[in-house]
């Protein structure tokens, strides 16, 4: 399966006045002083060295960073069932290592919450009681069904997104 990636980088001062080269726009964030550099569609070796040609640049053309700027990495392919189990457990096993290298202002706001422990158990025999209230919140008595599943609406801001591993846009409309 080819996975795709975009990368998101918040800045607290600086411009990139000619960025053409670089596939990368800046776009407005109302939650930084600075721009927010908007990478296009990555993949592969081929991606992670634009990235870094990305970083350097940014570092060299005086880009202020501090604690108010964070990173946004969105995966882009085909995932299925199987897919979104294995990332959720994964990720709740690697994310106090991950909160570990961030800032205490990045750890405990509300834009960036853990993955809660319950949704480590998910499984193929829960997987619909479990994905549905990781992705539509409640009490986890609904379940992913005719009315809640990948075709249906979600709304796009909806607060279950502010977790670290956001699944709400592939497992929705």
């Amino acid at each position: 399966m080819q996975y795709t990636f975009g990368v998101e980088i918040e800045t607290n001062r600086g411009n990139i006045d000619e960025w053409n080269d670089l596939n990368l726009s800046a776009v407005y964030d109302g939650s930084i002083s600075g721009n927010e550099y908007v990478t296009g569609i990555l993949k592969g070796d081929y991606g992670f060295n634009h990235l870094k040609k990305i970083c350097n640049r940014l570092v060299n053309d005086g880009h202020e960073l501090n604690q108010t700027c964070g990173i946004h990495v969105h995966i882009g392919g085909t995932f299925n069932r199987r897919f979104t189990i294995m990332l959720l457990r994964l990720c709740y096993h690697l994310q106090d290592d991950i909160f570990r290298m961030m800032p205490p202002s990045r750890v405990s706001n509300t834009y960036c919450k853990p993955i809660p422990t319950w949704a480590s158990e998910v499984n193929f025999q829960n997987f619909r009681n479990l994905l549905c209230k990781y992705i539509y919140g409640g009490n986890g008595d609904d379940e992913l069904n005719k009315s809640r599943n990948k075709k249906g609406y979600h709304e796009r801001y909806a607060g279950t997104r502010y977790r670290w591993v956001n699944i709400n846009n592939f497992s929705t409309n």
